[in-house]
């Protein structure tokens, strides 16, 4: 039961990622941007199957700068697998800008 509570929690993220990336509505420009006072939920975006959800997370995660400190293991462990280069990409320039605080 654990796995299907995560993987839908994972899920919903996602969705909500893709809305603010623009893959939502079509009045989505008129939209405050999103922004993350937390790193918990793009720490857990890290895990979607969707690499443009991915490569988000990792993004927004380096924006965070110092503040994101905690999802350098995460982030690091989702290196190690990921196949997608541009989210490769993605993730070594945010555990870059998180190691030089912003």
């Amino acid at each position: 039961m654990r796995d299907v509570s995560r993987k839908l929690a994972v899920g919903l993220m996602s969705g909500m990622l893709l809305m603010a990336v623009g893959c939502g509505p079509e009045d989505s420009a008129e939209q405050a941007p999103m922004t993350f006072s937390s790193p918990d939920p793009l720490i857990e975006s890290l895990e979607s199957s969707q690499s443009n959800t991915r490569a988000f997370a990792a993004r927004e995660l380096g924006k965070m700068g110092a503040q994101a400190a905690s999802a350098l293991p995460a982030l690091e462990e989702a290196l190690e697998v990921e196949q997608d280069q541009d989210v490769r990409e993605a993730m070594e320039k945010a555990i870059a800008a998180i190691r030089d605080g912003g």
